[in-house]
C-alpha cells in the first residue's frame, strides 16, 4: 500500500513537469516561421532579428513578435520607440496619456521602456495561447488595436 501511495505520489509530483516539457515543444526556428508565415497571410514581409525576434513593418511603423522557445505559448508583439520622452515635463504628460489610453482600448498596453538614451514609449499586445498557430485569427486584430492605440496616444501627446 505505501508502494502504491508513494507511485501516486511521485506521479502527481512529476506529471505538471512532463505536461510542461510536451508543452514547450517548439523551437525557436519553428515559432520564427510560424509568425514569419502568418505575417506573409497578411501580405507582410518579415526578417528575423539579431535578437532572433520576427521584425516586420505595418502602416509604417516597425513592430517585432518576441520568441521564447521557453515559454511558446506566450505571444506578444511589440512596436517599439513610438515616442522618445526628452524631459521630465513630457514624461508627467506621457504618463497621463499612457493611463488614459490603457483605460480606453482593450488588450494593447502602453508602457516606458529605459533604452540608454533615455526613456521611450512602447505599445504591446501579449496574450497566452493554448498554441502558437491560434494567433493567426486575432493577428490582424492585435495590429488595429495597436495602430489605434498609437493614434490616441499621440493626439494626446
Amino acid at each position: 500500500m505505501k508502494q502504491l501511495l508513494l507511485l501516486l505520489g511521485l506521479t502527481v509530483f512529476l506529471l505538471p513537469s512532463a505536461t510542461l516539457q510536451a508543452q514547450n515543444r517548439y523551437t525557436k526556428p519553428e515559432l520564427q516561421a510560424i509568425y514569419g508565415d502568418m505575417l506573409s497571410d497578411l501580405g507582410l514581409t518579415h526578417r528575423i532579428d539579431s535578437d532572433g525576434d520576427v521584425q516586420f513593418v505595418f502602416r509604417e511603423r516597425t513592430y517585432f513578435i518576441g520568441i521564447s522557445d521557453s515559454d511558446p505559448h506566450f505571444f506578444r508583439i511589440a512596436l517599439f520607440n513610438v515616442w522618445p520622452i526628452e524631459s521630465a515635463a513630457e514624461m508627467a504628460d506621457a504618463r497621463t496619456a499612457i493611463d488614459r489610453v490603457n483605460g480606453e482600448l482593450k488588450v494593447a498596453k502602453i508602457y516606458t521602456v529605459e533604452n540608454g538614451n533615455g526613456p521611450d514609449v512602447w505599445i504591446s499586445v501579449e496574450m497566452f495561447v493554448e498554441e502558437p498557430t491560434q494567433v493567426s485569427s486575432q493577428l490582424k486584430r492585435c495590429l488595429e488595436v495597436m495602430d489605434e492605440a498609437v493614434r490616441k496616444f499621440i493626439s494626446l501627446m
